[in-house]
């Protein structure tokens, strides 16, 4: 699978980010950059999705880049391991405090991962806050449209503190 790479500010996946640097094909690391993984259903329409991209840009091009032996590409099979830490909020007034404190990691698992293994396609927080009923609904809805592809993780969870804090902020006037 790409996996997501928030290190790299123009490239947002290891896969265009090489192509970027080992093969100077800036126009085929920028579509690449643009393929979201969760927007596919399986991994073979991903797949297919890819090779398209790099059939096409190979149509256009006159020559055909290459990278050295020392810097090949290998596509891997992922795993996330998560562990529990131990933190449980009940509401949402409890998890804003902490937001900021949150591993990149957990931002990934909770907001990137979550995207592609729940059937609402968003991300854990809008999914729990969906469970208070209509309270937190505009909360859910404003961080389900985060898009969280080009930023680094780090950016991405002051966006998701940033609307916490600005909810609570609307709601207390």
């Amino acid at each position: 699978l790409l996996r997501a790479q928030f290190d790299e500010p123009e490239y947002n996946n290891d896969f265009a980010s090489w192509i970027y640097h080992a093969l100077h094909d800036k126009p085929l690391a920028e579509r690449l950059s643009m393929v979201t993984p969760t927007d596919f259903d399986d991994l073979e329409s991903l797949r297919q999705e890819i090779i398209e991209a790099v059939e096409l840009r190979l149509d256009e091009s006159e020559m055909v880049p290459w990278a050295t032996t020392d810097q090949q590409f290998h596509f891997l099979k992922s795993q996330i391991v998560v562990f529990d830490t131990g933190l449980r909020f009940d509401q949402p007034e409890a998890l804003f405090p902490q937001l900021a404190q949150l591993t990149t990691g957990s931002i990934y698992y909770h907001f990137i991962d979550a995207r592609s293994r729940t059937l609402e396609r968003c991300d854990d927080f809008s999914t729990w806050l969906a469970g208070f009923g209509d309270t937190y609904q505009r909360l859910a809805s404003r961080l389900c449209s985060v898009d969280p592809y080009f930023s680094s993780l780090g950016e991405l969870r002051h966006r998701v503190t940033q609307a916490f804090s600005q909810y609570f902020e609307e709601a207390a006037r």
